[in-house]
């Protein structure tokens, strides 16, 4: 409970900071370097990922420092860790199938559940729907690179698609040792 608490007071305090010009919290410029990908216990070596760290900073110092010392902690000491991960490499290492109908446009499906992928918008929408379940949040924006089949993006939005699909996965990023370690959680 106080964990949760403390991660609200952090959401909101990060949400006002933005609405303040990102005066009072900040990011500082990220340290982006290449690695790899370990899908439950699975090296995925055909592609490198792109591991982001950032720098959590309060130049202004409005709180108290016991408040920055908690977020620091669930910012991992102060840094805080993403990757670009490539889409279809992960769904088919979790067990959906992806089909290729052609260059910009494939099927993937688990258990009931189907979708297209369509590189061109950028778009994954659920067959009979006309929902994309990796648009950005209202006021966000997607990091995604499009490459030959492959769709690279973050992991907190893969992470997401996964939750939408059913499954539930945990993501680890190791900076120092270039590694991201995707787990299946089994209910």
């Amino acid at each position: 409970m106080k964990k949760r608490i403390i991660l609200y007071v952090t959401c909101i305090v990060i949400l006002l900071s933005m609405g303040l010009g990102g005066a009072l919290l900040y990011f500082e410029k990220p340290t982006i370097k290449s690695g790899t990908l370990n899908v439950n216990g699975a090296d995925i070596t055909s592609i490198n990922v792109t591991i982001r760290k950032e720098k959590f900073s309060n130049p202004v110092v409005p709180f108290p420092d016991s408040f920055i010392a908690k977020i620091n902690d669930l910012f991992n000491e102060g840094y805080y860790y993403h990757a670009d991960l490539p889409l279809t490499e992960v769904l088919e290492s979790l067990g959906m199938s992806v089909e290729w109908v052609d260059d910009n446009t494939a099927n993937i499906a688990y258990e009931d559940k189907k979708y297209t992928l369509d590189l061109t918008n950028v778009s994954i929408v659920e067959v009979g729907t006309t929902q994309n379940h990796i648009s950005p949040l209202a006021g966000g924006r997607r990091v995604y690179t499009v490459l030959d089949r492959e769709l690279i993006l973050d992991d907190t939005t893969i992470k997401w698609f996964v939750h939408e699909v059913g499954k539930e996965i945990d993501v680890r990023i190791v900076f120092d040792e270039l590694v991201v370690y995707l787990t299946e959680r089994v209910n």
